[in-house]
C-alpha cells in the first residue's frame, strides 16, 4: 500500500484585484475574496480558544526589487528578522523577515492594502496561519534558515521561496518527519496552512497539513539535514520555472496540445536536457520547439 501524503498541495486561481482610476487607494478593494477567506476569515482557534493569526515570511531582496526600496524597518506592523547576530548585520538587506499580518481591530493597514493589491503576484514570500504567537513562529522557522544539505554541508535554506513551493512541499508530503518539523511547533501548536504565489508560474499554491497523519511522529534532533528527495524537489522547482519561461517565448500553435499537456512536455524536455548536461539555453529551446512541433502529429494549422 502506498504511503498516505501528510500534506495536501494544490494550485488555485484568484480574481486579480483591479483598482479603478477614479477610486482612491484607501477606499478600493485591497485583496481577492478567495485570499481573504483563506488568510483572514475568522475561524475556530486552538482548544484554549486562541484566535488564528496570519504571518508573512518575506524575502528582503525580492521585496526591495518589487517596491524599489527597503522598507521592512518602517512597516506599521510587528516585524522581526529571521537572522540574528552577525548574520543579521551582514545580510540585513537580503535576509528573510517575519511580519505579523494579523488584521488590527481598526482594519487593514496601508501595508496590507499595497501588498495584496500590488505585490502579491510578485512572489516575494509565503503567508501562513497559526494560533501560535509571533515569538513562537519566529523561533520555529528561524531554525530552518541554516541547515545541512543531503551531503552534510551547511547551507542557507530558502524555504520561503514561492517558485519552488509546489515541488518542495509535494516531496515533503511523503516525508512525515520533515512535514512534522515544518508544521508542528514544540508548544504543540500547528501551522494550519502555507500559501504563496509563484511569479514564474503565475500560479497560487496552498499547502495544508493533515494533523492526524502527523500525530505521533517524533521531531528531528540536532541540526536539520535535507533528505535527498527534498534536494531533488528544490532542483525540479527551479527547472519548472525555467521551463515555463521557455514555454512562454515559443509560439502557442506548435502542436495540438492542451495547456497542461504543453506545460508538461516542455518541463519534461528541460529536465532531460539538464540531466544530460546540456545547459545552453538556445540548445534547450531548439529541442523543446522540435518536440512541440512533432507532438501529436506535427504543427497545428494556423489561419
Amino acid at each position: 500500500m502506498d504511503p498516505k501524503p501528510c500534506l495536501t498541495v494544490q494550485s488555485f486561481e484568484v480574481a486579480p484585484v483591479r483598482r479603478g482610476p477614479d477610486r482612491p487607494f484607501w477606499d478600493a478593494t485591497w485583496i481577492a475574496p478567495k485570499l481573504h477567506e483563506l488568510l483572514f476569515a475568522p475561524k475556530a482557534g486552538s482548544q484554549d480558544g486562541s484566535p488564528s493569526r496570519t504571518y508573512l515570511i518575506v524575502d528582503a531582496t525580492l521585496r526591495t526589487r518589487a517596491t524599489g526600496l527597503f522598507d521592512l524597518d518602517v512597516l506599521p506592523l510587528p516585524v522581526r528578522c529571521l537572522f540574528q547576530g552577525e548574520a543579521q548585520q551582514n545580510f540585513a538587506a537580503s535576509a528573510p523577515y517575519l511580519v505579523d499580518l494579523t488584521l488590527p481591530e481598526t482594519g487593514p493597514t496601508s501595508f496590507h492594502k499595497r501588498f495584496f493589491a500590488e505585490d502579491w503576484e510578485k512572489g516575494t514570500g509565503i503567508v501562513l496561519r497559526s494560533t501560535a504567537p509571533m515569538d513562537a513562529i519566529w523561533s520555529h522557522f528561524r531554525k530552518f534558515t541554516l541547515i545541512e544539505g543531503a551531503a552534510g554541508r551547511s547551507m542557507f535554506f530558502r524555504f520561503w521561496e514561492t517558485n519552488t513551493l509546489y515541488d518542495y512541499f509535494s516531496a515533503v508530503a511523503m516525508l512525515p518527519e520533515r512535514a512534522r518539523d515544518l508544521f508542528c511547533l514544540r508548544s504543540g501548536e500547528l501551522v494550519d496552512l502555507i500559501l504563496g504565489h509563484s511569479d514564474m508560474m503565475s500560479r497560487n499554491y496552498l499547502v495544508r497539513p493533515d494533523p492526524e497523519a502527523l500525530s505521533g511522529i517524533e521531531p528531528s534532533r540536532g541540526r536539520l539535514r535535507l533528505h535527498p528527495d527534498e534536494e531533488r524537489a528544490l532542483y525540479r522547482g527551479v527547472l519548472r520555472g525555467h521551463a515555463k519561461q521557455i514555454e512562454r517565448r515559443l509560439p502557442a500553435h506548435h502542436a495540438d496540445l492542451g495547456p497542461a499537456e504543453r506545460e508538461a512536455l516542455v518541463f519534461d524536455c528541460v529536465c532531460r536536457m539538464r540531466d544530460r548536461g546540456i545547459l545552453q539555453l538556445d540548445q534547450i529551446e531548439t529541442q523543446v520547439e522540435w518536440e512541440l512541433r512533432t507532438a501529436k502529429g506535427g504543427p497545428r494549422a494556423t489561419s
